[in-house]
């Protein structure tokens, strides 16, 4: 779908995805509240300004932004994205192949380490780097016991990843991920510490505050909870 096809509706639908921006259009249509704009490379690695500038555009107005890098784009230096898309507040989206073969699978999961490598190394991304993040979220549910029952609930990650990957091409990406998680924290015993680190903390966060709010209604002339 084209950008010029949404952008002059009256109402669009909350969520749109795989847009083309074909139009300098930098005005999200009502309604809209996220999007994924596809990329197309510009000078040197960089993106194409027209998309970084519609993306920004609806970044500052409130819709939530992924920019999505087609597997068949060849000029898309991890560094660059992860740090544009870090000063802007936008996603990043590693679409995967449209057609599988060894050779766009291996060079899918070869882009995928590189930006889960750079992505680890950027300490201000905030947002999405999918599927990285998705699959990041898995292994500390797995650190906690619960990674067998969790499945993919966006619907985002199951139309653009689930649904367009076959299981093998699943399977390396994961195993990708993993192995460059698990090498910048240590390994599996080191990226352990870490999510029983976080998970203290949560704990140690919760308690306060629950404290607190327990202190709140002693207080004399608080509400009854009666």
């Amino acid at each position: 779908m084209r950008l010029s096809e949404i952008a002059s509706l009256d109402h669009c639908a909350p969520s749109r995805f795989g847009i083309e921006v074909d139009v300098e259009s930098f005005t999200p249509p009502p309604g809209l509240r996220e999007v994924g704009l596809v990329s197309r490379p510009g000078p040197g690695g960089d993106i194409d300004e027209t998309v970084l500038d519609v993306a920004i555009s609806y970044r500052l107005s409130d819709v939530a932004v992924a920019l999505e890098i087609p597997a068949e784009q060849e000029d898309a230096d991890p560094r660059v994205y992860v740090a544009m898309a870090a000063n802007a507040d936008l996603s990043l989206s590693l679409l995967p192949p449209v057609e599988e073969t060894p050779e766009t699978v291996a060079a899918y999961v070869r882009r995928v380490e590189a930006f889960a490598a750079a992505y680890l190394r950027h300490a201000n991304y905030r947002r999405h780097l999918f599927p990285v993040t998705s699959y990041i979220e898995y292994m500390f549910a797995e650190a906690y016991g619960g990674g067998d029952v969790m499945h993919a609930k966006d619907e985002y990650v199951r139309s653009r990843f689930v649904s367009a990957m076959s299981d093998r091409a699943a399977d390396a990406m994961k195993a990708a991920v993993r192995a460059v998680v698990l090498d910048a924290f240590g390994g599996e015993d080191g990226f352990a510490h870490l999510a029983n680190a976080l998970l203290a903390g949560l704990y140690a966060k919760t308690e306060s505050a629950c404290r607190g709010v327990a202190g709140q209604a002693a207080l004399p002339g608080a509400p009854s909870a009666a």
